[in-house]
């Protein structure tokens, strides 16, 4: 192999909620997370089957639109699709 290509990387891959509850009982909505708009796609990285408690995602940030690293504590929803990756 070529020391100039890439090294595909099998990871997860989600998208931020389009609304987060927070505050006290969750009343309160906001749009996409802290880090990220809503509908950005994020990369799971350091994960692994029943780890659910926190995660660290890389992503596109939302104000200066370079690549983000960021540990996001959200709930999943659902079952997220296993894709390859090539190295950021």
């Amino acid at each position: 192999m070529d020391h100039l290509e890439p090294i595909p990387l099998s990871t997860l891959v989600a998208n931020i909620k389009q609304e987060i509850s927070y505050g006290e009982g969750k009343m309160e909505t906001h749009k996409g997370s802290k880090q990220f708009s809503p509908g950005t796609k994020v990369y799971i990285i350091d994960w692994y089957a029943g780890m659910c408690q926190a995660i660290t995602v890389i992503g596109l940030s939302r104000d200066t639109k370079k690549i983000n690293y960021d540990c996001y504590t959200g709930r999943m929803d659902r079952k997220l699709p296993r894709q390859v990756m090539l190295q950021p």
